[in-house]
Formats: structure tokens, sequence, C-alpha cells
């Protein structure tokens, strides 16, 4: 803030006495003018602005301009300046003198500019000796504009985590002398722009300067708070990169879907369900007859949103023995064909061997007339990993056959 004196001469009774008028926005001692703000004091008469000419009507009379007073002195100052008014008067009979000073200057003839108080005003400066005689100057006062500092309004900012924090969208900051504007961001933010992360949920501060700048000098700067809220959002479970999305096995296998790759990035607590043939805690203990193809579902749940990992289960068939009908025991007459009845099936479709040991080497035999007795066949079925054997008792009837001739006479 710049402090301007002014000394004003004031004449006395007869006495004059000349001082010249400061003309230079000085006090008439080198002292500087001042800064800021539009608006004549109260009690003072305004420069009076140009009248608006309107057109006349027939019988109108035209109103004369109030004259501007006469003012021997000028003051000069800008918004925010301290204006100081230092007269000296001389009194002829060398009597004691006091001043006095209108509006809006105090009593020690000071007057504090502010922002609002450009304008013209005239001040009157008065004289009084100790015998109440008195003498009074008009000075004019003109305070000009001081430069405005730059404005910083900012709205509301609120944004949901995972978005954009855009300073440039929600303040509006500018320069009523359209001079350049240098800003900077600090606290929360240090720039205009942030990308929320899904941690950021809370109200965080962001200080922002703003400094307006003329000729690369920067004349004020500005800094103002803004609060920024950051809305927690409710992210879904997930499901890791590791968790499985298809499962191959064999019958009588144990599928166990891991719980432990199912995380809440938000730290909730997560429920996991699973569909059949699954038991509640995601296991299942394959048996003979359950091979095929099965979709098993894996839902979790943090209570407000959830997730859904379909997991493709192929269970293969498990080699098995093949399996052979039971063959009765045989009973056959000497001289008669002895067939075993071999049936045999593999569930898994594998091709068969077929063997047969014992009394017979074959499924087939034709028995002699020298063939009578109790005997037994083993017959076995090989998959070639597996064998299925049965031990089949044959019987064959002694036959009474007739006399043969061998000479007849």
């Amino acid at each position: 803030m710049r402090t301007i004196t002014i000394i004003a001469c004031i004449a006395l009774l007869a006495l004059s006495v000349a001082c010249a008028p400061a003309r230079d926005g000085t006090n008439g001692t080198g002292a500087p003018g001042m800064q800021e703000g539009p608006a004549a004091a109260p009690g003072l008469a305004p420069e009076t602005p140009a009248a608006q000419e309107a057109p006349l009507a027939t019988g109108d009379t035209v109103a004369t301009p109030a004259a501007e007073p006469d003012a021997k002195f000028t003051v000069t100052g800008v918004e925010g300046d301290l204006v100081r008014l230092n007269p000296r008067a001389i009194d002829p009979d060398e009597d004691s003198i006091t001043y006095s000073f209108g509006a809006p200057f105090n009593a020690n003839g000071e007057w504090q500019t502010q922002v609002g108080d450009e304008g013209t005003s005239y001040v009157a400066v008065s004289a009084t000796d100790a015998k109440g005689a008195r003498t009074s100057e008009t000075v004019k006062v003109v305070i000009a504009r001081a430069d405005r500092p730059p404005t910083i309004e900012c709205g509301a900012i609120v944004v949901n985590e995972g978005d954009v924090v855009d300073l440039h969208q929600g303040c509006a900051i500018s320069d009523e002398d359209n001079e350049e504007v240098a800003v900077t961001y600090g606290g929360w933010m240090d720039s205009s722009r942030y990308q929320a992360t899904y941690d950021d949920a809370g109200t965080h501060t962001v200080l922002i300067s703003a400094s307006d700048k003329r000729d690369g000098k920067i004349i004020h700067t500005v800094r103002q708070n803004v609060t920024v809220t950051v809305k927690n959002v409710n992210r879904a479970p997930v499901f890791s990169a590791d968790f499985p999305t298809s499962i191959k096995a064999t019958e009588g296998d144990v599928i166990t879907l891991p719980r432990d790759l199912i995380s809440d990035p938000d730290k909730d607590k997560v429920s996991v369900t699973f569909s059949e043939p699954l038991d509640a805690s995601g296991v299942w203990k394959t048996k003979l007859g359950d091979a095929g193809a099965y979709d098993i579902d894996v839902v979790a749940s943090d209570g407000m949103t959830t997730a859904k990992r379909t997991v493709h289960v192929e269970i293969s068939l498990r080699n098995t023995a093949p399996t052979l009908k039971p063959i009765p025991d045989i009973a056959v007459d000497e001289g008669q064909t002895v067939t075993l009845p071999i049936s045999a099936t593999d569930r898994e479709g594998d091709p068969l061997d077929v063997k047969v040991s014992g009394w017979m080497d074959s499924p087939t035999r034709k028995t002699t007339y020298d063939d009578a007795g109790n005997y037994t066949v083993k017959v076995s079925v090989s998959d070639g990993t597996f064998t299925a054997d049965q031990v089949v008792r044959v019987t064959v009837r002694d036959v009474n056959r007739p006399p043969v001739f061998v000479t007849p006479a």
C-alpha cells in the first residue's frame, strides 16, 4: 500500500501564499499516486458524468449541468492507497491554526481508499485560527481504478472412485483485467486433472493459486482451498487369473475348486456358492458312472454385487475289467461236441482277447468215446490291462456201444 501526502497552501485573511497544484499524480513533493476503487466520498460532489441526450418534446426545457467545483489543487491516487492531506497555512497575527477536512478524510486528513473508491471527489480543507476566523479551499481528489486480482470460483466437486477429477470443469479462474494468469495446484492434487483410484474414497483438499502477470511480473496472487469429495464405489468380487475355466478328470478323481483364488478388491467378506454336483465346499468326489461333461457355476458375492465363473468339467471313463457272462456247467455224451457259450463285454469298449485253457484250448471240442469223465476248462477275457476269468466244469458221459463183429462165423 502506498501513502500519498498532499501539502496544500491556504491563504488566511488578506495574505495569500502561492502553492503549485500537483499535476503529475504526486503531491507536489514527489510522493507517488495511489491505487484502488471508484465512487465519490459521502458529502462530496462527485465528478458529474456526461448526461445522456434524449429527444426534446414540445415545451421541454434543457437543464443546465451542475458546475464542477473550483479546485486549485488536485490529488491523485489508486484504489487501495492511503491518501494523506498535509495543509500548511500562515496566520498574519501568528495565531495558532487548526485544520479540518471534509469527508471521506478523517480528522487527521487521511483517507484509506478501498477497491470501489474509483472516481473524483471534491474535499473541503479548512484552516481556523484561535479567534475563529476560517479560510477554506477545495481539493479535487481523483482515485484511479486499481488492477484487480484474479478470481477463483469453484462449485462442489464430487466424483466416484475411478473417475477423473478435472478442476478445469469444476472451477472458473478469470482475470477482470484480461491479464495473463498462472495457476498452480497443491495439496491432494498437483495438477488440474487426477485419476481417482479405488483407494481415494473420502474428502480431500486442493490448494489453487492464481497469479496475474504483467510484462512477466506477478501483480497479485490469490489462493483458495477446494474440497474434492470422492465417493466410494463398491466393486464386485474378482476371480484370480489362476482360477480354472476347465477341468479334465477321470472317474474316481476328487475335484476341488479353489475358494482362495476369489477375492474382493474392497476387502469385503465374500461368500461363494457352487452348483451341483459340487458340494457347498466346492468339492466333488467322482465315482464310476460319472463320466460325461458338466458346466459348473461358481458365484461369488460381497452382499451387494456378484461375480460368476462357469467351469467346464469333463470326466472320462476309468478303465475297468471286462465283464464275462457266467457259463453254466456243461454235460455231454461221448461223441458229442462241447461248445462254451462265451459272452463278454467291456464298458470302455476296448477290444477283448479270449483264451481257453485246461481240458479245452478253444471254445469247442468234439469228444471221443475215450473222453468219458469230468474236466475243468478255464475261460479268460482280457482288455489288455484287466482280465476276467471263469472255470467251467465239463462232464462227458460214457456211452455204451454195442458189440462189433470181428468175424461173424
